[in-house]
């Protein structure tokens, strides 16, 4: 195997690792969530937060189907965005 088949494979490997941690850790929190009140910064960060996730696993299935990895600037601008915090003076 050299070095470039080394690096896919490792990466496909962590595709794979984060998926499944992202699936796992949802079913086992989902029940604790049920009824639990949210305020809107809350529920506003949990959206932004589902989209990057929706995001990733839309083009990471595109990539897996397709094996085309170029990844689209507007799903690159969504997966690198940082959300300011927003600080109390």
């Amino acid at each position: 195997m050299d070095v470039v088949e080394h690096s896919a494979r490792s990466e496909i490997l962590g595709l794979l690792y984060a998926t499944t941690r992202f699936y796992t850790t949802a079913g086992r929190l989902a029940p604790a969530l049920t009824g639990l009140p949210l305020s809107e910064e809350e529920r506003e960060l949990a959206r932004d937060r589902l989209r990057r996730v929706r995001a990733a696993a839309d083009w990471a299935e595109q990539a897996v189907t397709t094996g085309d990895t170029t990844m689209p600037p507007d799903v690159a601008a969504v997966l690198t965005h940082r959300r300011r915090r927003h600080r109390p003076t």
